[in-house]
């Protein structure tokens, strides 16, 4: 597994949108990352993966990128998949309580909703 998200965001300056699948998809650190003043909103879906060994201490990796100071035009994340059993579980509340404070909302696709990170 591999860091796509800085490689793709230091060559993409204004983009708006991104989705990507996090079980796939390493987190980049801090030294890769770059400030992106474009991206409003990041989907993110849930397939699980077996190479995942400790699934929380990935997302929490994921989840940091999300809400610290790299992405400050962050204003949506759209979940995608079954995250049921990850926001039923505590550790959860960080992550939204972190993109509450920076002003973003996280909204769950599916049926009544609204359209995913490419109708913004």
């Amino acid at each position: 597994m591999s860091d796509q998200i800085a490689v793709f965001l230091r060559g993409c300056p204004r983009v708006k949108f991104f989705n990507y699948f996090i079980h796939f998809t390493a987190a980049p650190t801090e030294s890769q990352l770059v400030k992106q003043p474009s991206l409003e909103c990041v989907g993110i879906h849930a397939f699980p993966c077996a190479i995942v060994r400790n699934v929380w201490k990935h997302l929490d990796f994921h989840f940091n990128l999300l809400a610290g100071p790299f992405l400050p035009a962050l204003k949506r994340v759209v979940l995608h998949g079954n995250w049921q059993e990850i926001m039923a579980d505590e550790r959860f509340e960080r992550f939204r309580n972190g993109l509450t404070r920076k002003g973003c909302v996280i909204e769950v696709s599916g049926e009544g909703t609204k359209p995913g990170c490419e109708h913004l």
